[in-house]
């Protein structure tokens, strides 16, 4: 069972939400390119060696800073109330389908039968994402510690999920529990923690104009897995939504 964590009555913690940073354009922008500053065929023959092979391109994260959101990180220090620095034993990760199936009627599922429930139980389960370590040490820490096993963080997130009234949206949690996923490799973990945080967020009027967030990173553990048509059409939805985000 998950570590019992209470939360502070004194000081109840609160979402910071603010503009986002790369809002989608209201109308079409068009940008004139001076030729004097391009590079010329020559440098282009001299410098250029080729595109990598389909697989050697390097996993992305879409920040939730970029929608504004930036006190994540407090939800885990300011909200918890922990006698000492880190979690005691035993540590359990988030399991984000414990309490909450998933609807397998979502249509990103009925479009993409590589996530459909019997074909992601197949999924690798050891297919590491570690370029997103720091990423998640961004969010759940404020010293970056070698030493400090993940799991901790699973736990960390699991408690704060079962909190998450008084703490973080639900789809927030959920995320972030599929990026402990994708570091772990553990695939199908990381795809149903990326599918519930989408089923949720599509439902919510406020942040359903930020489902890229759940869209890229489901695209992101497809491309892991090697399902590379369909990370590329989720990507592009994702860009449907938000033409204007660079991680996109």
């Amino acid at each position: 069972l998950p570590t019992d964590v209470k939360i502070e009555n004194r000081k109840e913690f609160i979402l910071k939400q603010l503009n986002e940073l790369y809002p989608p354009l209201t109308q079409n922008i068009v940008i004139k390119l001076n030729e004097q500053q391009l590079p010329t065929y020559k440098d282009c023959q001299i410098h250029y060696y080729g595109l990598p092979s389909i697989g050697d391109y390097p996993t992305v994260w879409l920040p939730l800073e970029n929608k504004g959101l930036l006190n994540i990180k407090q939800a885990f220090y300011q909200g918890l109330n922990h006698k000492k620095k880190h979690y005691p034993l035993p540590w359990s990760p988030p399991l984000c389908t414990l309490y909450k199936p998933i609807n397998e009627h979502l249509s990103i599922i009925e479009n993409h039968h590589v996530l459909m429930r019997s074909s992601r139980i197949k999924a690798p389960i050891n297919r590491y994402d570690t370029n997103m370590l720091l990423n998640l040490y961004f969010y759940i820490d404020s010293t970056i510690d070698e030493q400090l096993p993940i799991e901790e963080f699973g736990q960390r997130l699991r408690s704060v999920g079962e909190k998450r009234e008084n703490l973080l949206p639900e789809w927030i949690v959920h995320l972030l529990s599929s990026l402990y996923w994708r570091i772990n490799g553990h695939l199908p973990h990381a795809i149903d923690c990326g599918l519930k945080a989408h089923e949720i967020i599509i439902k919510n009027k406020v942040y359903k104009q930020w489902s890229d967030l759940t869209l890229v990173n489901l695209a992101n553990i497809l491309y892991l897995w090697g399902k590379y048509e369909d990370a590329l059409d989720l990507t592009e939805q994702a860009y449907s939504i938000n033409s204007h985000e660079p991680t996109t």
